[in-house]
Formats: C-alpha cells, structure tokens, sequence
C-alpha cells in the first residue's frame, strides 16, 4: 500500500494510513529538490515525490460545474500517485515468476531514490525523491547480489 504522509506540516505518526505498518509513505517535494514545507514528516516517512505547485485540471464552479481550467495546486495527494505508478512500472518490468515483494518494492525504492538538495531541516521526510527510471531499471534485474550484478554487468561472469 503507497500512502500519503498528508499536508499539515506535523508529525506523521499520528496520522493513518501513513502511521501503519508496511505502508510505504510518500511526503511531497518541491521543483528544488526540497522536502515541501507543508509535508508531513517523521521517521514512517518513506520516500518524497513532487508535490508542490503541480498543474492540474480545474473547475471554476462552486456548487455546479463552471468553466474548465487549470490550476496550481500542492500536496501529497499528487504526490503519492507518482509513486503508486512507479510501483505499477517497477511490477510490470520486474521478469521474476512471481510480482516484487511489498518489502523488495519498498528497498528497491529507496536505494534508487534521488537524496534531496542540501537542506537545514532536521525533519526526515524520506531518503529523497522517487527516481522512476532508476527504480525500473532495478526491478528488471534479476533478484540476486548486488556484487554478483555488477560482475554479470562488467562482463566478468
């Protein structure tokens, strides 16, 4: 289950479904490589995705449909489809018999996750930003040692 962290710059341990068990919890990230300042955040806290100023479809009406627009709106709720598509992505490339565990999901996620930009915040929001390509890539390799990958990469096997 992919789970947002949720908006309230607070603590995400009071929160669910992101304060659950094998959840993966996505905080939002801005266009700056920064956690976003509204995200909540805590140790549950996963992996980040853009969540910041995201152009999204609108509607100008306010108790029936109006005119159609766009807007520029933040949250984890932009943020946490983002992730739930790269897993998506990561299990249909993965070419093992059986889907990518919850738990190899998860690691496959945060050793390819791009770190954040230097930041003077102490709060954890994850290990840094998701990294479609990267995550992809890592579920197409077979489900062996890293070092083993590496050799069979470099030719030396």
């Amino acid at each position: 289950m992919v789970a947002g962290a949720g908006n309230d710059s607070a603590d995400v341990g009071g929160y669910s479904a992101a304060s659950c068990n094998n959840v993966i919890v996505v905080a939002a990230s801005n266009d700056r490589g920064l956690a976003a300042g509204f995200s909540n955040h805590g140790a549950p806290v996963d992996i980040a995705a853009p969540g910041e100023s995201i152009r999204t479809t609108s509607n100008l009406g306010a108790t029936r449909a109006g005119a159609e627009s766009y807007d520029s709106l933040n949250g984890t709720s932009f943020a946490t489809p983002m992730v739930s598509g790269v897993v998506a992505l990561m299990q249909s490339a993965h070419t093992g018999r059986s889907r990518l565990s919850p738990d190899r999901v998860e690691a496959l996620l945060k050793q390819t996750a791009t770190p954040f930009a230097p930041d003077a915040s102490s709060r954890h929001y994850g290990v840094g930003i998701v990294n479609a390509a990267q995550a992809v890539e890592a579920a197409l390799r077979p489900t062996i040692d890293s070092a083993i990958w590496e050799a069979i990469l470099d030719g030396d096997l």
